[in-house]
């Protein structure tokens, strides 16, 4: 678990250092779409929707990627913020909001928190 957290964090800070020139991580770069744009009909999309109003997180604010796994799905949650410029070149997870879930058949396994 912490290989993979520790790959994503150099994917992230690779992202964002071109050959020396300032790059951001975009959604598009990191292939997230709007949560909100996401299939309502989705018990993937449901299932996150359900754990964010049980935080009281607004998913406005949320990017999501969905990718098939082992488990079902892989779902990687980006917070908007973690794309503003002042967070580029920033490792790790800017705000503390980012994560990932893992999703069995259109239950939220667990949250796992990006470092």
């Amino acid at each position: 678990m912490k290989a993979l957290l520790f790959a994503i964090t150099l994917v992230i800070l690779q992202a964002c250092t071109d050959n020396g020139a300032e790059y951001c991580a975009t959604p598009e770069s990191v292939g997230a779409q709007l949560l909100s744009s996401f299939n309502k009909n989705s018990t993937e999309v449901a299932a996150i929707e359900t754990e964010l109003a049980k935080t009281k997180e607004n998913i406005k604010n949320f990017y999501l990627e969905l990718k098939p796994s082992e488990y079902g799905y892989s779902a990687y949650l980006w917070h908007k913020d973690s794309f503003l410029p002042e967070n580029c070149k920033t490792t790790g997870n800017p705000g503390g909001l980012n994560r990932k879930y893992i999703i069995e058949n259109g239950i939220l396994i667990k949250p796992l928190w990006w470092q």
